[in-house]
């Protein structure tokens, strides 16, 4: 019955200002189209200021993207480098007091990521940990994932976004990797529950 149309618990404010958005693309940006090469644009110069400044493009451990951008529209996933990856499962195990993993022969000669090969040696608490971190400490909306065992930050790009943005999560990711230990410690003790987005926080997902 008509009762059972929309539940009360569902906002459809975002299906009420649909109009009203496209409106403004064609109004203000050109139209859908424009909108569209807009954000594959700024995804291309996202992409290749992230892997220059982290140097995945030339490190040997296989693709930096899990696709290629060919494949992409206005979002990809973006390999992080190795050393803030390892700087993170070593600030993990200290904070947790446990050995650090390096033993594990996967740790020190990581596989490449590409096709048949082993999977990393990171896993999806890792990347939970980096993407509270980048959250809760660092003011920046993001999801970090993990793939075969290695970690990728997946951006998305819109006509909100520009440049720099970007630049901002490269170098802030690169901060993380020298304060490794002391930003983990400082994670685990602040409370990430119900926490929010913050107001001044930087959207790159």
């Amino acid at each position: 019955t008509e009762n059972f149309v929309w539940d009360g618990c569902r906002d459809y404010t975002s299906a009420c200002s649909l109009p009203v958005c496209l409106e403004y693309w064609e109004e203000q940006q050109g139209g859908l189209h424009s909108v569209r090469s807009h954000n594959h644009r700024l995804l291309e110069e996202a992409v290749q200021c992230l892997t220059h400044s982290w140097g995945v493009n030339e490190d040997g451990l296989g693709a930096p993207l899990v696709a290629p951008l060919v494949m992409c529209a206005s979002m990809a996933c973006v390999r992080l480098p190795l050393q803030l990856c390892r700087s993170l499962a070593h600030a993990e195990a200290v904070a947790q007091g446990t050995t650090w993993p390096a033993q594990d022969e996967r740790m020190e000669r990581c596989p490449p990521f590409e096709a048949g090969a082993q999977p990393g040696p990171f896993t999806s608490t890792h990347a939970k940990m980096l993407q509270d971190l980048l959250h809760f400490g660092h003011n920046i909306e993001v999801p970090v994932k993990c793939v075969q065992g290695h970690l990728f930050v997946r951006i998305s790009c819109h006509i909100y976004n520009e440049l720099a943005d970007y630049q901002h999560l490269g170098d802030t990711l690169l901060g993380i990797q020298q304060r490794a230990l002391a930003d983990v410690a400082t994670l685990l003790e602040m409370p990430t529950e119900g926490g929010g987005q913050a107001e001044d926080s930087w959207r790159v997902s």
